[in-house]
């Protein structure tokens, strides 16, 4: 082995023994928390249980648990229901692609803030349905959340 091969060999070790002595730090420092866990999506129905051609009220809250960022809503309300109307707290929301559909463009939240939307929803027919909505954020991915409604039948 030449000299020059020598200090190759000697140069290639250390750099060797380095990554091996940085993989062992890292191996021995704590798992970090997962900081960052998105926009959560939660939902209330009031009343539950409602009554056909009497109004319900859903109400979504999205808050966001990550970095400021630009949310928005998508709702998917039971068949058998009729949308009188969506309110947002800011924002703007308008019927979907679907009949039973709501979209929100709820603007910026800051982190650790929360948005609400109002659907007022018509029920048409008695029975047990369920609302589905997905969240979500520009840094963060989509959430969905279920709701159970029960309706029972007017009153004659």
């Amino acid at each position: 082995m030449t000299r020059t091969e020598a200090k190759a060999q000697r140069g290639f070790s250390l750099l060797l023994l380095g990554f091996v002595l940085a993989a062992g730090l890292l191996l021995m420092q704590p798992a970090q928390a997962q900081t960052d866990r998105g926009v959560s999506t939660t939902q209330t129905v009031h009343p539950n249980p409602a009554i056909v051609g009497q109004p319900l009220t859903l109400t979504v809250t999205l808050t966001n648990n990550s970095v400021p960022q630009h949310v928005g809503l998508k709702d998917f309300f039971p068949h058998s229901m009729e949308l009188v109307s969506v309110t947002p707290s800011q924002g703007s929301c308008g019927s979907g692609h679907r009949h039973n559909a709501v979209e929100c463009a709820l603007g910026e939240l800051h982190s650790g803030g929360s948005a609400t939307v109002e659907i007022v929803l018509l029920p048409t027919v008695p029975g047990t349905s369920t609302n589905r909505t997905i969240g979500g954020g520009k840094h963060s991915p989509e959430n969905p959340d279920e709701a159970t409604i029960a309706v029972n039948p007017a009153a004659e």
